[in-house]
């Protein structure tokens, strides 16, 4: 799942004018990870979050992705204690 999540943030790392255009900007959950029980940011992804770049996730991949939101909750919610080797997987830099 990291490695996906991490790939994913790869490939959208180089479109800063992508993420620039939203108002108000898209959190960075990086370095300050949300600490909130999973089942908040679980609804974040699934529902978004109106007037920000956040969107309905289920709108866009359907409901059988529940269990990878709940991944990805928890996931985003300990991002400051990952394991060493997701931790490193997670912070590669993009291959040119």
């Amino acid at each position: 799942m990291a490695a996906r999540l991490g790939g994913l943030a790869r490939h959208f790392a180089g479109r800063v004018r992508f993420r620039a255009g939203f108002y108000p900007q898209v959190p960075q959950f990086g370095p300050h990870p949300p600490r909130k029980p999973d089942w908040q940011p679980f609804w974040n992804i699934k529902n978004g979050v109106r007037y920000t770049g956040m969107p309905p996730w289920e709108d866009l991949l359907g409901k059988s992705v529940d269990t990878s939101m709940w991944k990805l909750a928890g996931f985003l919610n300990h991002l400051d204690s990952l394991p060493p080797a997701v931790n490193e997987e997670w912070q590669k830099k993009p291959a040119p």
